[in-house]
């Protein structure tokens, strides 16, 4: 490692995900200062309709800007004049032990998150007969539970966390890091060799390192590769869903779900082994549970392609139940999905190719998160490789003095300690949904499940893997 003094950097992050809200909240421990660039606010507005609604211009709509803190008293006063103290439905999360270590070692509270913790799983044929029951404990077997959580719980953590008036100051780089966030502020296009970004309404910045954790359709992926790296489809669709405790209590195809509150856990009825479709139910807060049917998309393809958009809100329950009819599904499946006074929605299922490690970056940009590895949800790991990049960036640049090279190499020794885990990941999460070819099947065999868990799990963090490894030499 040099001996040149550390750096404080001028970090711009695009996208307010959990990825990058991650990436912020990292970095300013180490002392950077960071600006978080989001095309939407973040905060949820609650409606009497049970659904989470993500403000798409917060100024607009209240007609000025304000605060964090301010926003979420206007957004409680909102929810409070609906006789509503928090969301009464919100996506729900796996957040797996390889996340959680990470999380809590920087300062997440597992009891602010108000979650459930994934002890049990369900495996069911499409007529509701039980294939097998299995445990499922994370905390036990590598130090950190696997939990089951509102999307906006995490969010609020993190904001809360990078909103902290807390010391900041880094021993190494002298810096008291501070992270600055800006709503609505849509990037249109990124200068990856002078570290520039143009906002919507003209103006533009720049900064020493632009990271780009702006989804699958990344603005600063584009920057880097053109055209080269477009989001792949697979002909599936996710129908999305919430249903209460109390209902899944009164059916009796589900009350094994919810009887006994120490085996809480993700319960899944495959129309076939070798297919992707499949129903998920699992819960994201002690009182509801999100139910998840990955159906064909075929249905939509023409409404999709009119309106160049990959999510659709208030689909009728009629059309999911033709849906789930024509693959197969017990009656009793299908008013699971379908009878339970909830909006549902759904969106088309998006991928990225392995992205080799040379494309993870170029000039001053660098990619994390669905930016640069987008997955299905068949394994839960697409959040939690988010922010397993997230803290691994923040290793590496927070080992760097600021200089061009040294900025480089930090950004090519992340991508060489990301890129094969993540590969690994990647294809076995494709093998999981059922979309290998027969000759990529024959390639990588079949899963081992005991040989994954132990592989992916057991992660906690860039020094560590290191140190395992012991395949990259650290010299900056």
């Amino acid at each position: 490692m040099s001996k040149t003094s550390k750096k404080a950097l001028d970090i711009i992050i695009v996208g307010a995900g959990l990825g990058g809200l991650t990436a912020a909240a990292y970095l300013k421990t180490a002392g950077h200062r960071v600006t978080v660039r989001a095309r939407v606010a973040i905060s949820a507005l609650w409606t009497n309709e049970g659904m989470a609604v993500r403000l798409t211009n917060f100024s607009e709509l209240h007609g000025y800007n304000r605060s964090y803190g301010d926003r979420l008293q206007v957004l409680e006063r909102s929810a409070s004049s609906l006789g509503q103290s928090e969301p009464t439905a919100d996506f729900g999360l796996s957040i797996v032990a390889n996340a959680v270590h990470l999380l809590f070692a920087l300062g997440v509270s597992e009891p602010n998150l108000n979650g459930v913790e994934f002890t049990q799983m369900w495996d069911l044929t499409p007529d509701n007969q039980l294939k097998a029951s299995v445990p499922f404990n994370t905390r036990k077997m590598f130090g950190a539970p696997t939990l089951l959580i509102r999307r906006s719980r995490l969010e609020k953590e993190l904001l809360r966390i990078v909103n902290s008036d807390e010391d900041s100051t880094d021993e190494k780089t002298g810096g008291r890091g501070t992270v600055d966030l800006m709503w609505n502020a849509k990037v249109e296009s990124v200068d990856v060799d002078i570290g520039n970004v143009v906002l919507r309404d003209g103006t533009s910045r720049s900064a020493d390192l632009i990271i780009g954790a702006d989804g699958v359709n990344s603005v600063v992926r584009k920057a880097i590769l053109g055209e080269r790296a477009q989001p792949q489809l697979h002909g599936l669709l996710a129908y999305v869903a919430h249903v209460s405790a109390a209902h899944l209590a009164s059916l009796p195809q589900t009350r094994f779900a919810v009887e006994d509150a120490g085996k809480r856990g993700l319960a899944f009825w495959m129309s076939n082994p070798s297919a992707p479709y499949r129903v998920v139910l699992y819960p994201y807060s002690p009182e509801a549970f999100n139910i998840i049917c990955i159906l064909p998309d075929e249905r939509w393809a023409s409404t999709f392609a009119a309106q160049k958009q990959a999510s659709l809100s208030d689909v009728p329950a009629k059309i999911l139940k033709e849906e789930l009819e024509k693959q197969g599904f017990a009656e009793e499946i299908v008013q699971l999905a379908t009878e339970h006074g909830s909006a549902i929605c759904a969106w088309r299922l998006r991928t990225l190719r392995q992205m080799p490690c040379q494309e993870w970056h170029k000039g001053k940009a660098v990619l994390l998160g669905d930016a640069v590895h987008a997955l299905t949800p068949h394994l839960g790991q697409g959040v939690n490789i988010a922010i397993e990049d997230a803290e691994a960036l923040h290793y590496f640049m927070s080992r760097s003095d600021g200089s061009t090279k040294s900025l480089k190499l930090a950004m090519e020794q992340y991508a060489a300690l990301r890129a094969p885990r993540v590969h690994r990941i990647q294809w076995r999460n494709l093998q999981a949904a059922g979309l290998l070819s027969e000759d990529e099947k024959a390639k990588h065999g079949p899963i081992d499940r005991q040989e994954f868990g132990k592989e992916t799990y057991a992660y906690q963090g860039a020094e560590k893997e290191l140190l395992k490894r012991n395949k990259i030499e650290m010299s900056f």
